[in-house]
């Protein structure tokens, strides 16, 4: 357990009903009229072992200078290569936010240099439903055979560091969760084109595979669980998320959804004009040839 673990979690002011206390990361420099302008962005990951939504529920809203983003499906640490597993129960996520922070730190820089805002915030929320609690997200989670939904989550309760090691009291925070789509694929952030045109279930946290403390969470990883390619295989396997072939019409299908996703991204402020082809073009269609399924 590290500082930043502990009340203040948010830039606004507001008072802590746990601890009692009242700040906010942002106060000393309200005071002195010293506060930079602000970008955050966070991944996926960071509400299961980071309890990400205290950045935002204890507060009625942000501050003018700040702007927020969460990546929706993106991990913390993306793999080095797609269909590798380690230590983890299902196959690391290999998305990355790299282009993503690329376009914000642009976007930073004209907000300082400029006047020229960035895009609003896109981060999840209790005012838009976009954070609910955990039992929602598990009720409305997908069928996925060999990949049902782990409750798992770093709690957090008061720390106190004047103890070695430090010691936990009090009551549990309130946590929330993005809910998920009918694939599960999370919601309320920046969506990425690997969700906005899916091949898979994308989460930002994964589970350790038997032999490795099976069960809890895999450090820092997220996971990539595919759509099988056909209905009949689906129907089969009791997947209830849709095939490839009932999504997509071709390989060409599917790689205009995904270039008018890059687009909207693009035109939104989110990934700069010199990286839309990289992205339009970095995950082709599984099981195609001549851009037939």
């Amino acid at each position: 357990m590290v500082a930043g673990d502990q009340f203040p979690f948010a830039y606004a002011t507001s008072r802590d009903s746990v601890s009692g206390k009242t700040d906010g990361m942002l106060m000393a420099c309200e005071k002195s009229r010293t506060c930079p302008r602000i970008v955050h962005l966070d991944s996926d990951t960071e509400f299961w072992q980071s309890r990400d939504s205290l950045a935002v529920t204890d507060t009625s809203g942000k501050p003018e200078n700040v702007r927020v983003y969460m990546m929706s499906g993106i991990p913390h640490f993306p793999a080095q290569n797609w269909g590798t597993r380690g230590n983890c129960q299902q196959i690391q996520s290999a998305l990355s936010y790299a282009p993503y922070a690329r376009a914000l730190l642009v976007a930073l820089d004209r907000w300082v240099t400029e006047g020229i805002a960035p895009p609003p915030s896109a981060f999840p929320n209790l005012k838009n439903r976009t954070l609910v609690p955990l039992a929602k997200v598990q009720v409305s989670y997908p069928a996925i055979p060999g990949a049902p939904f782990s409750p798992l989550y770093d709690q957090l309760q008061v720390m106190d560091s004047k103890t070695m090691p430090p010691e936990a009291s009090g009551p549990a925070y309130p946590l929330f969760f993005p809910p998920v789509d009918s694939d599960g694929n999370p919601m309320g952030g920046i969506v990425p084109p690997e969700l906005a045109a899916p091949l898979a279930t994308y989460s930002g946290r994964n589970v350790r595979a038997e032999g490795f403390s099976g069960g809890e969470l895999c450090g820092l990883s997220g996971s990539y669980i595919p759509f099988a390619a056909t209905k009949q295989e689906r129907l089969a396997s009791g997947d209830s998320r849709l095939s490839l072939e009932e999504r997509y019409k071709n390989a060409e299908d599917y790689t205009e959804k995904r270039r008018h996703a890059v687009d909207a991204l693009v035109q939104q402020g989110f990934v700069l004009p010199g990286d839309a082809d990289a992205l339009t073009q970095s995950m082709p269609l599984p099981g195609t040839a001549q851009g037939k399924l």
